[in-house]
């Protein structure tokens, strides 16, 4: 079972919905026989079906030490939200080496603040207030699985029965699918892609890349922009840094921007803003 804080966070994600019978977007999951749990965690987001594959919802067996029902799931995802109790500064403490997957390459770490103390990550700085702190880890050796050709994937040896052979043919062509979307969202050839970031040419992408030694106003929120500028808010306007310049200001202090997001697919900036 998860924390309270736990909960409370995988309620925000979507519905929680009953397996059994289940007659949309399945993820995998059985629907028939309660054999990958009895509820799960489903919404739609921008026209798309998502189902979560949550740890606490999927079976657990006191015998099985590697909890491979869980582990089959969510070791097959390529982005893993992991849930870190404790607050923000537990969240150092997390290493993406720590879990070993040829398919995951993404981790989002969540934590709850309660706005009760002020909290100071690993850098130093100074945070608080009551909601939820993220952190993205993200890894470059994406193409990392070996693909083999569709002519291997196919073949089959003559002793097999039909069904192994089609089972078999499933599981690698998903895992192909996977493996070829990963590449597209690499490339920068997908809405998702974070590959225009800047994140994928560093040899570490989750250690931090300084753009400016000395800023000289607090950061409310900010969103990368390009491969080497960020666009930050501050409660003295919202600035444009660019790595190896000096900042410029967007907006002077009379807009308070809470919130911002960088669409560059459409060459939007979003804001939210006080009244």
């Amino acid at each position: 079972v998860g924390s309270p804080e736990f909960d409370r966070f995988v309620g925000l994600l979507g519905d929680k919905i009953r397996l059994k019978g289940w007659d949309k977007y399945r993820g995998g999951l059985d629907v028939k026989g309660d054999m990958t749990g009895r509820y799960s965690i489903y919404t739609i987001y921008e026209g798309h079906e998502i189902m979560f594959h949550v740890s606490t919802l999927l079976p657990y067996s006191k015998d099985n030490r590697q909890q491979v029902e869980r582990k089959r799931h969510i070791g097959n995802d390529i982005v893993n939200i992991v849930f870190v109790d404790g607050g923000g500064e537990t969240m150092s403490q997390f290493n993406p080496s720590f879990i070993k997957s040829q398919f995951t390459h993404i981790f989002a770490l969540v934590s709850y603040e309660d706005g009760k103390n002020n909290s100071e990550d690993s850098e130093g700085r100074h945070y608080s207030g009551t909601g939820y702190r993220l952190t993205v880890f993200s890894e470059e050796s994406a193409m990392m699985m070996g693909r083999r050709a569709f002519s291997d994937v196919l073949s089959e040896g003559a002793r097999s029965s039909r069904r192994k052979e089609e089972a078999r043919r499933q599981v690698e062509l998903v895992r192909i699918g996977q493996a070829l979307k990963l590449e597209s969202i690499v490339k920068g050839d997908a809405p998702t892609s974070l590959a225009t970031t800047g994140l994928f040419k560093r040899p570490q992408p989750w250690e931090p890349h300084c753009f400016y030694p000395d800023f000289p106003s607090e950061v409310i929120c900010g969103d990368s922009w390009g491969e080497s500028r960020l666009v930050v808010a501050t409660e003295n306007g919202v600035h444009l840094v660019e790595e190896g310049l000096s900042q410029r200001v967007i907006f002077d202090k009379t807009v308070v921007v809470k919130q911002l997001s960088v669409v560059e697919a459409h060459g939007i900036l979003l804001l939210r803003a006080d009244k």
